[in-house]
C-alpha cells in the first residue's frame, strides 16, 4: 500500500537520542507512512546500528535507510525529498521526539493542497522543570486561539520544516539550498510560502518535542567572512525568490525576511569582532 505520509529524518553519526527519536514514531496511533532515514557523511557503523534500532522497534516494513557518503542536513532532506511516496511530508530532527497521536493529529488537519498544518511545540528537556517562551510555541496558541490571519502575522511558524506536515504539491521542486548551512530552513519554508493560503492548527496534545541542544548556538564556530557569505547568500536568494513572483509573496514577509537575516548575522559578526 503507497503510504500517505512520508516522514524524512537526516542523521549523521546516530546516538541513542536517535533511538529515543525513532521510539517515538514507532509509538504512533498513526499507521500509513514511511520513514526515509538519510544517514549523511558517515557510513558503518551506524548504518547498521540503524538497522538494529529499526529492527527492535518492529518498522523494517516501514522504514528505508539510504547512505550517502555527501554530508550536510539540507542534501539528506532533499535526498528524502526525492524518494519520498506519500502525499504529504512530515520532517524530524534526528533527536527530537514526538507524542503518540503527532501523526494523527497533523493528518487529522489536512485540507486541500494550499493548507500547510502545524504542531504544538515544546523545547525539551524543559529548562529547571519549567517551559521556557518559545516563540513559535506561542505563535501556535495564537492561529490555535484566533485562527489564520496572514502570512506575516505567522512568521514565526515558518522559520523551520519540523512541527509541520507539508502536502508533496506545495513542495513541488522547491529542494534546500546546499550552499549555505544557517539560514537554510527559513529559506526553504519561505520560498514555498507562495503555495501556502491556510495554516491549520492541529490539538494542543500533539507535540513536537524540540531538543535543546548544547547551548543552542549553531553561530559559535563560525568565522565573520563565513556569517559574511551567509547574510549577503540569504539576502541575494530571497530578493530573487521574491522578484521572481512579486505577486504571489507576501511583500511583508519579504522585508521580514531580509531584515531579520541582517540583523541575526550582523549581531554575531560584531560579536566575532570585539
Amino acid at each position: 500500500m503507497r503510504p500517505k505520509i512520508s516522514i524524512i529524518i537526516p542523521t549523521y553519526k546516530p546516538s541513542e537520542l536517535f533511538f529515543e527519536c525513532l521510539s517515538s514514531i514507532s509509538r504512533q496511533s498513526y499507521d500509513n507512512f514511511e520513514l526515509i532515514i538519510v544517514l549523511n557523511g558517515c557510513n558503518e557503523p551506524y548504518y547498521s546500528k540503524i538497522s538494529v534500532w529499526i529492527s527492535e522497534l518492529n518498522m523494517v516494513q516501514k522504514a528505508i535507510i539510504v547512505q550517502t557518503d555527501k554530508g550536510g542536513v539540507s542534501n539528506a532532506r532533499n535526498i528524502g525529498l526525492d524518494l519520498a511516496r506519500g502525499n504529504y511530508i512530515a520532517f524530524i530532527d534526528d533527536d527530537d521526539l514526538i507524542t503518540k497521536r503527532y501523526i494523527e493529529e497533523l493528518d487529522s488537519g489536512i485540507g486541500d493542497n494550499t493548507t500547510l498544518v502545524v504542531s504544538n511545540v515544546e523545547l525539551y528537556p524543559p529548562s529547571n522543570g519549567t517551559q521556557i517562551n518559545y516563540p513559535p510555541a506561542k505563535q501556535y496558541e495564537i492561529v490555535k486561539e484566533r485562527g489564520f490571519k496572514t502570512l506575516y502575522s505567522s512568521r514565526r511558524l515558518l522559520n523551520a520544516p519540523w512541527m509541520k506536515l507539508f502536502p508533496k504539491s506545495m513542495i513541488g521542486s522547491t529542494r534546500f539550498d546546499t550552499h549555505i548551512s544557517l539560514g537554510e530552513d527559513a529559506l526553504f519554508c519561505f520560498t514555498i510560502s507562495k503555495n501556502v493560503k491556510h495554516i491549520y492548527a492541529t490539538s494542543s496534545s500533539a507535540k513536537y518535542l524540540y531538543r535543546l541542544r548544547n547551548g543552542g548556538n549553531s553561530w559559535v564556530n563560525k568565522s565573520q567572512a563565513y556569517l559574511l557569505f551567509h547574510m549577503i547568500y540569504l539576502i541575494y536568494r530571497y530578493t530573487t525568490i521574491y522578484l521572481s513572483s512579486p505577486l504571489k509573496y507576501s511583500f511583508k514577509l519579504f522585508i521580514n525576511r531580509i531584515m531579520a537575516t541582517i540583523k541575526s548575522f550582523s549581531t554575531n559578526i560584531l560579536k566575532k569582532a570585539l
